[in-house]
């Protein structure tokens, strides 16, 4: 008798488990990296991603930082590079 495929089909509920602890080890490490980038970077991050608060273009990051959408971006840029580097490759830094 061929298989209605639904029960096969359901993911067994450790796998929710798992992706839900690595979530949450993601998001963990983000947010203590995201505390040791300068004042700057971490509030212009914070708002275009919109960590804490609704996401902001980076115009609207620059309006709210009283700064110009150049810098900005530059302090986006800068504060991604970094917890990109911190979080992807945590050995590099030490170096």
């Amino acid at each position: 008798m061929p298989s209605s495929g639904l029960v096969e089909d359901v993911p067994h509920p450790d796998a929710w488990v798992e992706e839900e602890a690595i979530a949450r080890t993601m998001s963990i490490a983000l947010y203590r990296e995201l505390r040791k980038l300068p004042a700057a970077e971490r509030r212009a991050v914070a708002l275009h991603f919109g960590l804490g608060c609704v996401p902001h273009s980076v115009r609207e990051t620059a309006d709210a930082m009283g700064t110009s959408a150049g810098s900005a971006h530059r302090l986006i840029k800068r504060g991604v590079a970094r917890l990109r580097d911190a979080l992807i490759d945590p050995g590099a830094q030490a170096a």
